[in-house]
């Protein structure tokens, strides 16, 4: 910071010496061109003529001046690749605490630096404000100077800008990084926890090593101890060859082996932990490797943003191989034990194999007692005959041997086929996965159509609230019928007078209505033939659907002794069930909902029906005083017209020529309209005319005063027709007035009930949709009852050869049991014999001890007797081992198959109960059908009920009409008799012209 600020110094200092040299320089060149004539520019000094050109030229050197002035002036006191007199590169390899500390002494600088550029300009401005005598020359030179500091100041400011966002960021960044370093301090404490728990583990197996090592020690002085104790005991009886000592020595010997097998046992239990321990160290060793991995991915993905994570993961890495070092040498040290383990075996191995030589010499200290016997000649016969016993013996046991052996393989070759029937039903297993596979797709598909219904009801509850909406206006308009029927109510205690000829016309309507009955009856007739077939319809399906059902119900019936093996099957079609009834349980649940939705819509119907039949009744009930005479023939003809209008076509063909009859009536209404015009064009006529005859009346001499008083009575009676012309043409009006009212009527009528029709035609095109749904439910559930009836039957074949094979295993089980019972058998036998054995063994040691002076050859025949009397011994222990443990497993495996059966009842139960269930949502399914179709039939004979509703309102629109025909007549007459009178009148008018001609002529 020193060092910039004096070379900002120089830099000022520089630039006042310039411009104090060229003022100098400036005053020599005044003083040297005073001489010169005209305007002498200050910088080229140049010289002008006029002050115009010099002031053009001097634009063009500020331009120049302007121009030249870089528009960023890079500060030679900084640069961007170093950062407090550290290179970028030296920045980055520092720690990221380090760098904020040293971007944060950098803004401290160049704030400092900022805030000594302010005194520097300051104090320029002092100079330049003090130095009163600046010349015209140094000003923009100074102004220059001024810029570039300026310039500099703005790019300090940029600067001091970007490090405060590099600041932040920074900040950031060591937020962020303190985060993950924390989260990787957690991770390297879990570790070094578990490197912890493995250095106890292994200190522990040390400890256990050691301890077993001793063991080991105190095995191998003993075994040289007993190894003494053999060479002092054989040399004992080397010393002393006698019976007693014999005795003892075999005891000894009993004992050792003992001793032997107890410490080998005690060694392969203590190896086989070992092993245990080795393998759990292994799996936990395969573990920590694998955490290792994923820490050591997790390091890569953290990325190595920083030079600290790098140490780290270094670090950690380093840790690592330690560790994968210290486990090296562990897998080293198990293996040391693995190989001390295996020189320890070979170590009991020679033992063993020095216990088997000790038996050798004590057989030889047996030879040699035996052979100081002098018996032997006498007992060499008997010798003989005993051993050729004990060869038939011998052979017999062979024999027995092979045919335990040919069993053996028997066994071997049952398992083979269990194995073999084992794969098949994991075969089995597989393909019922595929089968849940497919069933879990089509309860996603069924899914996806739960949502669209859900989506169906959404829609359908938005039209329930336009349908509300549009009530609301109903009844709006509903108010404003029962003011126009009070209006109407009016107009009709004046129409009571003409109620005769509103009866003509009630009979005129009688005729037409029993001419439209016969056809009407043919339209009733269909509908109850086309409701009876679709009655029958439902009962034949109904039959079959329960046909279909008890056969079903037999099959399973069927089934359930067959049902008994193959548990993943069962646990297949449980789900399977469970599934497809939970769909059913929520496809009836949105039935239902469905269902209630629709009774709230019928009864929200019926209501607004209700009001409107109330609503009816009463602005009928005025119009009914006059047609009484009609009521009972209308009330027939409703009964007759509920039971036919039961379809919604029957209402449009209705609309329809009540539209057309409202076209007309308005045709006649315009026709009437223009003739009461006529008129009124007419009368004014006639107005006119009496006006212009009153002026020449008035313009006549006093003589014709007759003639005046015949005009005025004249004129009265024409006043008289005026007046009856406007009293006719404010009836048309009143009659005009009502025929608007009457067709606002109308077309409100009109639209309420296509809006009515428009609801109805939806609510049963909804109801034969749902219908339609419901059949095709019926017709999947009754596909799905194929399908599953298809299964099946196979299932039943599968069953039946499942059965099949469980037959065969039972008679394989029976032989097996009866195998079992004679190796039991023999084994007893077996175990007698070795009584026998044991019996005649010692006896013949009696005999050994009688017959000591025998024969070396005698001896050696004992020997090799007994040692194939052992090996059989052994052999026979291991057959009875090997058959005890087949027993086990034939055992377990009877347990595993009686769980299977026990496990595919209780199956069968289910889905009995399934099936019970099924049957019940059907009953309540065929019961929703039925209600579903008497709320049709209601609402078909409520729709009766508003078609004769309208068929009123129709017969009211034609009596109007034709009381305003009626009135068209009557006003045709007056425009007759006004015509008539007129006429009268102009011929008067014409005579009294003549007259008046004659009298002025006479004149």
């Amino acid at each position: 910071s020193v060092i910039m600020l004096k070379r900002l110094k120089q830099q000022v200092t520089e630039a006042v010496n310039a411009v104090n040299e060229r003022a100098s320089g400036d005053s020599t060149s005044m003083g040297s061109n005073e001489e010169k004539e005209g305007f002498v520019c200050p910088q080229c000094m140049n010289v002008f003529t006029s002050p115009e050109e010099l002031s053009d030229h001097f634009l063009t050197h500020i331009q120049e001046a302007s121009s030249s002035v870089p528009l960023r002036v890079d500060n030679p006191n900084f640069d961007s690749n170093i950062v407090n007199g550290r290179r970028k590169s030296e920045m980055e390899a520092m720690p990221i605490e380090r760098q904020v500390d040293e971007l944060m002494s950098q803004l401290k600088d160049e704030k400092w630096y900022a805030a000594e550029l302010k005194k520097e300009l300051e104090r320029i401005n002092s100079v330049i404000a003090q130095s009163n005598h600046v010349p015209e020359e140094e000003v923009p030179y100074l102004m220059q100077q001024i810029q570039v500091l300026e310039a500099g100041k703005s790019m300090v400011t940029q600067r001091l800008m970007e490090l405060e966002k590099e600041g932040m960021g920074l900040r950031r960044t060591l937020e962020s990084e303190k985060g993950e370093k924390g989260d990787i301090m957690k991770k390297l404490k879990e570790l070094t926890s578990k490197i912890r728990e493995i250095t106890d583990e292994n200190e522990k197996h040390k400890v256990e090593k050691e301890q077993l090592s001793s063991d080991f020690s105190i095995l191998r002085n003993s075994a040289q101890k007993l190894e003494k104790e053999l060479v002092h005991l054989n040399q004992t009886l080397q010393e002393r060859p006698s019976e007693d000592d014999v005795l003892v020595l075999k005891n000894e010997l009993i004992n050792a082996q003992k001793l032997m097998d107890e410490i080998t046992k005690e060694k392969e239990v203590e190896l086989s932990e070992q092993q245990n321990a080795i393998r759990m160290l292994s799996q936990e060793r395969e573990k920590q490797h694998i955490l290792i991995q994923n820490m050591e991915k997790q390091l890569a993905e953290s990325g190595s943003s920083t030079k600290e994570k790098v140490k780290l993961v270094s670090s950690l890495e380093s840790s690592m191989a330690d560790f994968s070092k210290e486990k090296e040498e562990m897998k080293k040290k198990i293996e040391d034990l693995e190989k001390k383990l295996n020189e320890q075996s070979k170590i009991n191995e020679s033992l063993r194999i020095d216990l088997s030589s000790s038996r050798e010499a004590k057989s030889r200290l047996d030879d040699a007692v035996e052979s100081n016997t002098r018996e032997a000649e006498i007992l060499n016969e008997s010798n003989q005959r005993r051993l050729d016993e004990l060869n038939d013996k011998m052979k017999t046991m062979v024999v027995e041997k092979k045919r335990l052996e040919s069993d053996l393989r028997s066994i071997e070759e049952q398992t083979t086929v269990q194995n073999d029937n084992i794969k098949a039903l994991e075969q089995s297993n597989l393909d019922l996965t595929n089968e849940i596979s497919s069933l879990t797709l089509l309860l996603e598909k069924e899914k996806e159509k739960l949502n669209g219904k859900k989506s169906e009801v959404e829609e359908r509850e938005k039209e329930l609230r336009e349908t509300k909406e549009k009530l609301a206006d109903e009844k709006t308009e509903k108010e404003k019928t029962k003011n126009e029927l009070q209006s109407m109510s009016t107009v009709l205690e004046g129409l009571r007078k003409e109620s005769g000829i509103a009866k003509e016309n009630a009979e005129l309507l009688r005729s037409q209505i029993w001419e439209g009955e016969s056809g009407m009856k043919t339209v009733v007739q269909q509908l109850n033939e086309e409701k009876e077939r679709l009655a029958k319809e439902i009962i034949v399906m109904g039959e079959t659907i329960k046909t279909e059902a008890e056969l079903s119900s037999t099959k399973f019936a069927e089934s359930e002794k067959k049902l008994r093996d193959n548990e993943n099957e069962r646990e297949g079609e449980r789900k399977k069930w469970k599934e497809e009834m939970e769909g059913m349980k929520e496809r009836l649940q949105q039935a239902e909902e469905e269902i209630g939705r629709k009774s709230d819509r019928f009864s929200e119907l019926e209501r607004e029906m209700e009001e409107e039949r109330r609503k009816g009744a009463e602005r009928m009930g005025r119009l009914k005083e006059a047609v009484e005479g009609a009521t009972s023939e209308r009330d027939e003809e409703r009964g007759k017209r509920e039971e036919v209008s039961r379809l919604a076509e029957r209402l449009e063909k209705e609309v329809r020529e009540k539209e057309r009859q409202v076209n007309e009536s308005r045709g006649k209404i315009e026709d009437a309209l223009r003739r009461v015009k006529d008129a009124e064009e007419k009368a004014r006529l006639l107005e006119e005319a009496l006006s212009a005859s009153s002026a020449t009346l008035a313009s006549t001499s006093e003589n014709e005063k007759e003639k005046e008083k015949k005009l005025e009575e004249e004129r009265k009676k024409a006043e008289e027709l005026t007046l009856k012309l406007q009293s006719t043409v404010e009836e048309l009006e009143t009659v005009r007035e009502e025929l608007a009212k009457i067709r606002q009527e109308n077309e409100e009528a009109e639209k309420y009930w296509k809006l009515k029709l428009s609801e109805k035609e939806f609510v049963i095109a909804a109801n034969e949709k749902m219908n339609e749904e419901l059949m095709e439910r019926e017709k999947e559930r009754e596909k799905e009852l194929e399908e599953k009836s298809k299964e099946n039957e196979e299932r039943e074949k599968q069953l039946s050869s499942l059965k099949e094979q469980q037959e065969e295993d039972g008679v394989k089980m029976r032989e097996m049991e009866k195998e079992k019972e004679e190796k039991e058998r023999e084994r007893m036998a077996l175990q007698e014999s070795l009584v026998l054995l044991s019996g005649e063994k010692e006896e013949l040691e009696k005999i050994m001890k009688e017959l000591r002076e025998n024969g070396e050859k005698s001896n050696e025949k004992c020997k090799s007797l007994e040692f194939s009397l052992e090996e059989e011994k052994k052999k026979m222990e291991m057959t009875i081992e090997i058959s005890n443990v087949r027993e086990k497993e034939m055992e377990e495996e009877r347990k595993k198959k009686e769980g299977e059966i026990e496990k595919m009842k209780d199956e069968m139960e289910g889905i009995q109960a399934a099936l019970m269930h099924e049957r019940d949502d059907r009953s309540k399914m065929e019961q929703e059908v039925k209600e579903k179709n008497e709320e049709i039939e209601s609402f078909q004979e409520r729709m009766g009920g508003f078609e004769s509703e309208s068929a009123n309102l129709r017969r009211e629109v034609e009596r109007l009409e034709k009381e305003v025909k009626e009135k068209e007549e009557e006003k045709e007459k007056i425009e007759l008799k006004a015509s008539q009178s007129t006429s009268q009148l102009e011929e008067k008018m014409k005579e009294e012209e003549n007259r008046m001609m004659e009298v002025k002529k006479e004149k």
